[in-house]
């Protein structure tokens, strides 16, 4: 995957092509994006612990938010109205695993906590009061990986580390989480898995549920951020 500074923006009522929004401050790989109603930011390299922000009822250029605690590679974001939070892989993977911040304030990020273990490639999704993160994959050394299917849970408004609440019905890394705040429902898709498992957000423990497949099948590895 290279590394790539575009911005797409789509209307969601409607079913149409992609269109240009801008370009970012610097260019990322494997990153990851969330936002609140009026403002989106992304982050995600190896080489650059860069926030990007924009505002999203304003297409244009994206600007610097701030900087990562750490470099990030395949992490991904998800929020409260408030609150932003990036979890996954750092540079070396030795690093804090969640960073956080405010949305409306332009600042370098803050340490939250870590994940239960330290991996890259989680998905994430929220209700606005847990964040949870799940599958990925462990970074033992070098090129070796192992897949997991840990899921994660956090409380947003405090500081901490995460638990353990469950897992995937199977090793996933790469995939993306949406949420249904009205209902509770977090989401799993893509990744190296044609699953789509569901879980509650608030009180889930044991394995995911099974909601379906992907039209695609398997190896849909997907970045991106958790929505609505």
């Amino acid at each position: 995957m290279a590394a790539s500074d575009i911005i797409d923006y789509a209307t969601v009522a409607t079913t149409a092509n992609a269109t240009d929004f801008g370009d970012l401050v610097a260019a990322i790989e494997g990153g990851g994006g969330c936002g609140a109603s009026t403002r989106g930011l992304f982050t995600g390299h190896t080489s650059s612990k860069l926030i990007n922000y924009i505002t999203i009822a304003t297409t244009g250029n994206a600007a610097d938010f701030g900087d990562c605690t750490q470099y990030r590679k395949e992490t991904h974001g998800t929020q409260s109205d408030t609150r932003y939070i990036f979890a996954g892989y750092s540079n070396g993977g030795t690093f804090p695993q969640i960073d956080y911040g405010t949305i409306a304030t332009l600042a370098n990020a803050a340490d939250f906590g870590d994940l239960s273990v330290t991996r890259a490639g989680v998905g994430a999704c929220s209700n606005n009061t847990v964040a949870c993160f799940t599958g990925g994959a462990t970074y033992p050394g070098g090129s070796n990986y192992a897949e997991t299917n840990i899921m994660d849970k956090v409380t947003i408004a405090t500081l901490g580390n995460a638990t353990d609440f469950g897992d995937l019905r199977a090793v996933n890394k790469q995939g993306c989480g949406f949420q249904d705040r009205d209902t509770d429902r977090g989401i799993h898709v893509g990744g190296n898995s044609d699953n789509i498992d569901y879980f509650a957000m608030s009180s889930h423990s044991g394995t995911a549920s099974g909601f379906g497949d992907t039209f695609y099948g398997t190896d849909r590895k997907q970045k991106g951020s958790s929505g609505d």
